[in-house]
């Protein structure tokens, strides 16, 4: 965490997130030309989170700085498998870096990880 960004790890009440959290996802599609799911699609994810005990890191940035960290984090049901994106960007980046992020977990695991994910909540 540095001086100008400000991270907070959430562990319940995912749901109260969740608006912005698809505002962000919009915006993302729309400037990266990529279609998202129906919405109830990412509310039965959030609505689900506690239930795989998933954690929610939120970062808010200070515009002292010119540059941001980003750490994402994929994890398995049970825990034991952690798929990380870490990332220092110009804050000129900021637009593409969640998709970047998401895109580095994906190519490296996390699309057979979310597949399980899914699995599990179709239970």
């Amino acid at each position: 965490e540095k001086e100008n960004i400000k991270v907070e790890i959430i562990t319940h009440d995912f749901e109260q997130y969740f608006e912005t959290f698809y505002e962000l996802m919009l915006g993302t599609a729309e400037r990266n030309n990529f279609k998202l799911h129906p919405k109830t699609y990412y509310q039965n994810i959030f609505a689900n989170l506690s239930k795989i005990n998933a954690h929610l890191a939120i970062a808010k940035y200070n515009e002292k700085e010119d540059t941001i960290h980003f750490k994402g984090v994929l994890l398995s049901i049970d825990g034991k498998q952690k798929l990380t994106s870490e990332k220092n960007v110009d804050i000129s980046e900021w637009k593409k870096l969640g998709f970047h992020a998401a895109q580095e977990i994906l190519n490296n695991g996390g699309t057979a990880l979310m597949a399980e994910i899914k699995q599990h909540l179709n239970k």
